[in-house]
This record gives structure tokens, sequence and C-alpha cells, in this order.
């Protein structure tokens, strides 16, 4: 990994360095230290390795936390509702924008079907075709009703994405949304 996130790359070079991954004074201290104990320099080397081998490690664990960290923001900071569910349709996840625009917290959300914030408007042939598109293509996106947690009914717009795993299985389901009501006017209210 040349190029990891700069702002952790001098402690990872500060750890690699210390450790003798990149040379310097402290292997030669290292070899000599455990020579004068063992008489042997291969015990010197086989640690040397060792050394290495944990300093690339972390090293790699340090970028792949700093790509999680990213993933987190941007999940945590978008404007459109994020809902994330597992195959049978239990909440695993949602974002702070799904908590202001419904009113339900995360605590309240997680763990609930996303029935929750059904305004009972869309008929079961709606849900069919909306299930039946998302199993075929992978997603579906359109204006649905929906109810905050107030009761209050709102227009969304919706977009319901497949998540799947590499045998093309559907693993979890990711909907964004946004209150498009004001867009369409207090008439589309009644």
């Amino acid at each position: 990994m040349p190029f990891y996130f700069s702002k952790q790359a001098g402690i990872a070079n500060g750890f690699v360095s210390m450790m003798g991954g990149l040379g310097g004074f402290f292997p030669p201290l290292m070899l000599s230290a455990i020579y004068s104990v063992t008489g042997q320099y291969s015990i010197g080397f086989m640690l040397l390795s060792q050394v290495a081998l944990a300093s690339l490690v972390l090293v790699v664990w340090m970028y792949y936390q700093d790509r999680l960290s990213l993933q987190a923001e941007v999940f945590r900071s978008t404007g459109q509702g994020v809902l994330v569910t597992d195959v049978s349709g239990t909440i695993r996840a949602v974002n702070p924008a799904f908590t202001k625009l419904t009113g339900y917290s995360e605590d309240e959300a997680i763990g609930e079907n996303p029935r929750i914030l059904s305004s009972g408007r869309q008929s079961k042939d709606f849900y069919d075709a909306m299930w039946k598109e998302i199993k075929e293509d992978g997603m579906w996106q359109g204006e649905i009703w929906n109810k905050r947690k107030s009761g209050e009914e709102y227009l969304q717009w919706l977009n319901i994405s497949a998540v799947r795993d590499e045998t093309g299985e559907d693993v979890r389901y990711v909907a964004t949304f946004s209150d498009i009501t004001k867009e369409h006017g207090a008439a589309v209210r009644s």
C-alpha cells in the first residue's frame, strides 16, 4: 500500500521504523542483544521478520479502519434518510436523516419492520409489484406515501436497492428517501 492515507502515515512509519522494518540502528542493536543472550543470529533474524510482519499487519489494519471511518461518515452525514434491512425485512441500521424525517430514533427503528412507516395508502398489489421489480432488477424507485411517528403522512421519493453477495443472492436491502411533499404542494396532501 504505497499511498495509504496520509494522516496516519507518520504513525505507521514511526511504528515500522521503531520495530526495525525500515532499517536504521534498531535491528543491529536488537540482533546484538539477542546474540549475547542466545549466541545465535538466526533467532534475531526470525524475530525481525515477525516484527516486519506485525508492522505490515498494522499498516493494513490502519488502512481499512480509515476506509470504514469514511463510509460511516458518509452514512451519518447524507441528507437523505437511509434505512438498511436484512432479507427478512428487519431494520438493521438507520442514519440521522432517517430520524429527522420520520421521527423514529435509531433505537426505536432497529429491530422493527419498515411497515412502521406505512401510511396504508398503497395497496398490496403496489407492494407486490415493487418487490417483484426489486427481485428482478435489483432496485425500485418511485413516489410513496409514508407516515411519520407522529402519524403525519408525507409523500416520499424512495429508492430501494438490493445488496447481493458474490453468488447473486440478496443479503440486505438499502432504502434511501426524501420528503417531497412540499415540492408537490398542499393540494397533494388531501
